[in-house]
């Protein structure tokens, strides 16, 4: 009984430390644009210190939302790119920076709340096409 008590422990704590993984936009964002997952990455660890599930947990929203940010951006992106300012570290003037460099990097690696940017940009699009 005391084993098998000891296993079923052991099997939890083995999956609490591993359960936590990269998401597929997280893993296609560390694949495809580094600097943007860097940003990310050094946002979460900076939010939640060494609590990894914590970490992976807000890495993989984050790359969701920066994902849906693109695909917004494709729908209305005058509100979108407002959204990103309102949720970029430096606002306004960081994603002018950004996007009068021409690359593409510096705009997906902008300190931005991309859960947030997404939200709030999908919020005001379905908004304008109500009124």
């Amino acid at each position: 009984m005391k084993k098998t008590v000891f296993f079923l422990i052991l099997i939890g704590m083995a999956s609490a430390v591993f359960g936590a993984s990269l998401g597929t936009e997280a893993s296609a964002l560390k694949a495809t644009v580094p600097s943007a997952y860097l940003t990310i990455r050094t946002r979460a660890i900076s939010e939640w210190g060494s609590d990894a599930y914590r970490v992976v947990d807000t890495i993989n929203r984050q790359a969701e939302g920066l994902m849906k940010t693109g695909r917004l951006l494709s729908v209305d992106s005058s509100i979108t790119l407002r959204a990103i300012a309102e949720w970029t570290d430096g606002g306004l003037d960081a994603l002018t920076t950004a996007l009068e460099s021409g690359d593409k990097k510096d705009f997906f690696s902008l300190p931005t709340d991309w859960q947030m940017a997404a939200s709030t940009a999908e919020n005001r699009i379905v908004a304008t096409e109500v009124h």
